[in-house]
């Protein structure tokens, strides 16, 4: 998915796994900051002919706090993609139906699947 590289952020270092082919270090008051955001498609769902595949947001945020670094993430569900051989539909977390083309302009891999079906 992504490569180790490591960061020097003050006097220490954030080494992660980036889910970006690359990191942009922002500077924000002087210190350094990183922060990354993906959208993806997660691990489909099968059952019977129909497929639930999740659409999920990673973001991950690392900072420098005086001589050390602070670093979060997170994974949040923005909505599922509904397939079957009848119809595709997408519905967001609050449970209302969203054009398809809302996640495939934010997840590529999802195009290509769609056409695959």
């Amino acid at each position: 998915m992504g490569k180790i590289i490591p960061h020097t952020v003050g006097l220490a270092s954030c080494f992660f796994c980036s889910i970006t082919d690359g990191l942009t270090p922002i500077k924000v008051d002087g210190g350094i900051t990183l922060e990354i955001e993906e959208v993806s498609a997660g691990k489909p769902i099968t059952v019977g002919e129909t497929m639930l595949l999740p659409i999920v947001r990673t973001s991950i945020s690392c900072r420098n706090v005086n001589s050390g670094i602070v670093c979060s993430g997170s994974k949040n569900l923005v909505g599922i993609v509904i397939i079957s051989p009848k119809w595709k539909h997408a519905i967001n977390v609050a449970g209302e139906e969203v054009p398809i083309d809302r996640y495939t302009e934010q997840v590529p891999e999802l195009k290509e699947l769609l056409q695959g079906m």
